[in-house]
């Protein structure tokens, strides 16, 4: 009875927005439920020049909002896209509860439109679920719920997600969210190493945990929204560093190696272009990048794809 009750309220809430404005490229989206320790707003120092993701293969293409996936007022964010470009899952916030629930939206080829988006209710286990990832074979989700890691598998992109179960090497009894995986197991994790710390990124591996404080991009504010590269050797994320959260990028010769010093990400992906941006997702080609973004005026954080 209460997944039903949650099901109908959810699609009520998505619906009713996009059904006010239909047709329209712009959609609505908000921060991330939780305490104050748990959301991206504290003040710290900048990071130096802004750099251009994989710039050899050319400038991105101006973000597009992503139709359908909000409406007036409805905050949605923490989009993963599989690597074929059909299939996004992200998070729809219920203003009122305070909480946020997992939706799928897909399209039939890269050129066609997308559909309805369906709520992912199988993966319903909290009162709020967030931070989806994909592992590399997009068959496989980790997500956080209430401050710990979930993950979930199915057979095809659309079909609906086995029971999900706690990833217990990874989980520490602190709030985290946002778990990326690479090749190999490695993975990097959000999380707050006490209960009133700021959100800080961790690594390691899905066997082993992630124990290790990636110090280097680690600052005095927070460190949210982790993406790896296939290889492990580029992470994306966000912080809020500047005084706005925005997108940071790093690189490494080898995995276990120094990660860079972090730079800002470069427009059209930066503070010039949003007031906030997160969220980061890019696929293993290099040609689609994702994000969640307030930009155009809106106070909301819509989902946005770039091209090229």
């Amino acid at each position: 009875m209460y997944v039903m009750v949650r099901r109908l309220a959810w699609i009520a809430v998505l619906l009713g927005g996009c059904n006010a404005r239909l047709g329209e490229l712009n959609h609505s989206m908000s921060g991330d439920a939780g305490s104050a320790a748990q959301q991206d707003a504290t003040v710290g120092s900048d990071a130096p020049v802004d750099a251009q993701p994989d710039a050899p293969d050319g400038p991105w293409g101006t973000p597009a909002v992503i139709p359908g996936t909000a409406g007036a007022g409805i905050n949605v964010d923490d989009p993963s896209m599989t690597q074929d470009g059909l299939d996004i899952i992200y998070a729809v916030t219920n203003a009122a509860a305070g909480t946020k629930s997992l939706f799928e939206i897909q399209r039939a080829s890269l050129g066609s439109p997308w559909g309805t988006p369906v709520p992912r209710t199988e993966l319903d286990i909290g009162t709020s679920e967030e931070s989806p990832r994909f592992s590399l074979d997009d068959k496989t989700i980790y997500y956080g719920v209430a401050g710990n890691i979930y993950t979930a598998t199915r057979a095809a992109e659309g079909d609906a997600f086995g029971t999900p179960a706690l990833v217990t090497a990874i989980n520490t009894g602190f709030y985290q969210k946002w778990l990326a995986v690479c090749d190999n197991g490695v993975a990097m994790v959000a999380r707050q190493a006490t209960s009133t710390s700021d959100t800080d990124l961790y690594e390691g591996t899905l066997a082993a945990g992630a124990p290790n404080a990636a110090t280097t991009l680690n600052s005095t504010s927070n460190e949210i929204s982790t993406f790896l590269s296939k290889d492990c050797l580029t992470v994306y994320f966000a912080s809020n560093r500047s005084g706005t959260t925005q997108l940071y990028t790093s690189k490494r010769s080898a995995v276990g190696g120094a990660w860079s010093t972090p730079v800002n990400v470069a427009t059209p992906f930066s503070a010039s272009d949003g007031a906030d941006n997160e969220d980061p997702w890019a696929s293993n080609d290099g040609h689609i990048f994702l994000l969640a973004s307030e930009r155009g005026g809106s106070t909301t954080k819509q989902l946005y794809i770039s091209t090229r």
